[in-house]
């Protein structure tokens, strides 16, 4: 059974733990102390597997939200997205734990806040987290076993402390998904090699996007960068990169793509008007085309073993 809430949360405040066999919640542009409300109520409901949570207004303390969540007894799903006013540091745990699996920060966090979150979900096995921020203490660890699936965008994150997260948090991935704007470290063919083959050996799947305008970096230099990529380490994993150089709003903007097209087939949109494709640094000897499909703005490219 579902039932999404949009509006008239003060309608179903009192009744909802008669709910006995809800299992999914969707609570959209609530205001929070409703919601707050609404959270404590529901620990009742004993098959209320998925919670999705927008809230509507800023929050002066996340962590009370979060608590209530934790608590939840047979959650699997949780989609959160807050806008906090002052941030405050969610308390470590080695004893209280929620049985989440599929976690979902739409949110600003920082490292410590991300940490904090992670220990008290020792079964999770995807994790998306919208934007993490500077590490302060690289060295805490966390033991999470079964997540092998990571979706990450990064925010003032070298990538000596990505790496250093990577190796404290999440040894045992099988897919990474990252994004990071205007950061030249993260485009080290070198440094990419070193952690996906000393830390991440079980990696299926590799996706990174680096965003840069025109006014970062100077073309020459990006590519030369990307030509370090060609390599037998690079080629022997049936990796590639895919490299757009196109007109922006402000600038020109760059984005790279690292994918496995041997593990899925996968469709890489352009929205745009004029494009350069480089695979290899333009050595596709190892690739076919499958199809170029060009309706205006927008470029559908298929590549296939």
């Amino acid at each position: 059974m579902n039932y999404q809430i949009h509006f008239f949360i003060d309608l179903i405040l009192s009744p909802v733990s008669k709910f006995i066999r809800l299992e999914r919640l969707m609570i959209n542009n609530i205001k929070s102390k409703y919601v707050n409300k609404l959270l404590n109520d529901l620990t009742s409901l004993s098959n209320l597997s998925s919670l999705t949570i927008i809230l509507g207004d800023l929050i002066e303390d996340e962590n009370i939200f979060y608590q209530s969540i934790f608590r939840l007894p047979v959650l699997k799903y949780c989609k959160i997205s807050f806008n906090v006013r002052v941030k405050c540091t969610l308390a470590f745990t080695t004893n209280k734990f929620s049985p989440i699996e599929h976690l979902i920060i739409n949110n600003d966090c920082d490292y410590d806040q991300f940490i904090a979150i992670l220990s008290y979900v020792p079964q999770l096995r995807r994790l998306h987290c919208h934007s993490l921020s500077r590490l302060s203490n690289t060295d805490k660890t966390i033991i999470l076993k079964y997540l092998t699936y990571l979706e990450i965008e990064l925010k003032n994150l070298s990538f000596s402390e990505f790496e250093q997260c990577i190796i404290n948090l999440f040894p045992q991935l099988e897919v990474l998904y990252v994004s990071r704007n205007a950061d030249v470290g993260y485009l080290d063919a070198h440094k990419w090699k070193r952690l996906t083959s000393s830390h991440l050996r079980n990696l299926r799947i590799l996706d990174v996007q680096h965003i840069c305008s025109a006014e970062d970096m100077i073309y020459s230099i990006y590519t030369n960068l990307i030509d370090r990529f060609i390599s037998s380490f690079w080629i022997e994993r049936k990796w590639f990169l895919a490299y757009q150089y196109l007109p922006g709003a402000n600038g020109h903007v760059t984005k790279l793509h690292s994918i496995n097209p041997y593990s899925y087939r996968k469709i890489i949109s352009f929205r745009i008007r004029f494009f350069l494709l480089f695979v290899l640094g333009g050595n596709i000897t190892h690739y076919i085309v499958k199809f170029i499909h060009l309706i205006k703005k927008k470029t559908l490219i298929q590549f296939v073993h």
